[in-house]
């Protein structure tokens, strides 16, 4: 969903020259990036079991190694999801573009508090675009760090045509759009608990346990 708003938010921005020949090219490295989820969604089961075969090849790779077990434990889940009926992927598809839409409106709504004068097109490409870096995050050794350092360099196309880019403007939302998200995780901590007691009803228990197991311990 972040790389489809992305994706057709793009004609209608004013990006400046500079950014857009970075940023374009950007953009497309992450649609890349993303495209394998497609066959991974239609044959979830084939390519779980092709990882599985490959993991003793892949598990001495940096980042890599870490990462095929939790792809095999997703593919696991993704092929439980198919035996869903469609609505239920339409009605998750409305909560995921939802969603979205009431993260660009935060991000506009720090970009206003800031008195910096976004466009709401500029603030929802912004954020689903660094929600696309953040994938990437997750096997960097920056981290959030890289997802920040993209926020703060893809800045100008959130702005009118013509609005000059100030740095510390950027540092200055990107921090305040930080505290934000980290302001609404702890917020909603406190009720994991309840939310997981439901969960073992699921198709998989034990990995319920054990997703309560690790919440607990730490």
């Amino acid at each position: 969903m972040f790389a489809a708003v992305s994706v057709l938010l793009w004609p209608v921005l004013a990006v400046p020259p500079g950014t857009a020949r970075w940023l374009r090219p950007a953009l497309l490295v992450l649609l890349i990036g993303v495209s394998p989820l497609l066959p991974l969604l239609s044959a979830p089961e084939q390519s779980r079991q092709w990882l599985q075969r490959q993991g003793g090849r892949i598990s001495g790779l940096p980042y890599l190694g870490r990462m095929v077990p939790r792809m095999i434990r997703w593919l696991a889940v993704v092929t439980r999801l198919g035996a869903l009926p469609p609505g239920r992927w339409l009605r998750a598809a409305g909560w995921s573009l939802l969603n979205t839409g009431l993260l660009g409106a935060s991000g506009w709504l720090c970009f206003r508090a800031a008195g910096v004068p976004a466009t709401l097109p500029g603030a929802l490409f912004i954020q689903s675009f660094t929600a696309l870096v953040s994938v990437l995050a997750v096997v960097l050794p920056a981290g959030l760090g890289a997802v920040d350092a993209a926020f703060a360099a893809a800045f100008p196309a959130a702005l009118p045509a013509g609005t000059p880019a100030d740095l510390s403007q950027a540092v200055l939302v990107a921090l305040t759009v930080r505290l934000v998200q980290i302001g609404t995780l702890l917020c909603g901590l406190p009720f994991l608990p309840w939310l997981l007691a439901d969960l073992p009803a699921g198709a998989d228990p034990e990995a319920a346990a054990r997703l309560r197991a690790e919440l607990e311990g730490k």
